[in-house]
């Protein structure tokens, strides 16, 4: 039996790994404490453990004065549309483009690829502006055309990078059986493909339930207002209640974090059949 031997360079790596990973975790953490502070005790020991009785109540105090169940519901809503929408779109455009070859391929994925580059945020002015001519903002649903917008070509890479890995044979296959495209899609390639699916899912899902910029520009609306925008006005200008406003922030985390407990198996097998060619 051969013993291993010790490596410093393997210590030292791990060693920087465990502490950026503290970095991560702690904030978290934090969170999740002070949210059953009082507020004397939080702003007395900022850092500190909190003093006994917890406060529970917090979170009740800011579900109701947040309104953060209908900014919940109109978060999901967004979402979900988003997600559904641009998984129909990547999936077709990102199979086009892994398996055929047609004039103009280039171009398409050349746009798409400026898609990526362009910074979104300086499109807020004209898009606010085009949405107000057509009398669309402060509606809900308004947010998934610029989701869509913003995340189409990142899934459609991520798609045709996966699709062009998988042998050609699935298809052949299905055709030799007389299966026609819509058939060998939805019943072959589709759940071939479930772990980029839910990867770019999980992406665009965690995108939109923590943008804020064009949430706030195009949603000024309490009655359809964003999470992110919500708990980021939960304090009036006279009254900070900063421990009510962290057991809110703590609410929000709560559909991310089971998102990415559920779906983790996904994530990790599509990051390693990206990575290695069949």
């Amino acid at each position: 039996m051969t013993k291993k031997r010790f490596s410093f360079s393997a210590f030292f790596l791990n060693a920087i790994l465990m502490l950026l990973s503290i970095t991560c975790i702690y904030p978290v953490i934090w969170l999740i404490y002070s949210s059953v502070k009082t507020d004397a005790d939080f702003m007395a020991h900022i850092f500190g453990l909190p003093a006994l009785p917890l406060q529970w109540n917090n979170y009740y105090a800011a579900l109701i004065r947040s309104k953060i169940l209908n900014y919940f519901f109109n978060t999901l809503f967004n979402g979900f549309s988003s997600v559904l929408v641009i998984i129909f779109f990547a999936f077709c455009i990102g199979y086009v483009l892994a398996r055929y070859r047609f004039k103009g391929k280039f171009l398409v994925e050349l746009i798409l690829m400026l898609g990526m580059i362009v910074p979104v945020h300086s499109l807020l002015v004209p898009m606010y502006i085009q949405f107000k001519l057509i009398n669309i903002v402060d509606r809900r649903g308004v947010l998934i055309f610029p989701y869509v917008g913003i995340m189409l070509p990142l899934s459609v890479f991520l798609i045709r990078a996966y699709i062009k890995r998988l042998p050609a044979s699935l298809e052949e296959s299905a055709e030799i059986e007389g299966a026609g495209l819509a058939s060998t899609l939805l019943w072959i390639i589709v759940p071939v493909a479930k772990p980029v699916l839910v990867t770019v899912s999980v992406i665009v899902f965690n995108f939109v339930w923590n943008e804020m910029p064009f949430s706030l520009i195009l949603n000024a609306s309490d009655k359809v207002r964003n999470i992110a925008v919500g708990i980021m006005n939960f304090a009036s200008s006279y009254d900070v209640k900063w421990t009510l406003r962290i057991a809110a922030c703590v609410t929000s985390l709560i559909p991310v974090i089971l998102l990415y407990g559920f779906f983790n198996r996904q994530i990790v097998q599509s990051s390693v059949d990206g990575s290695v060619k069949g």
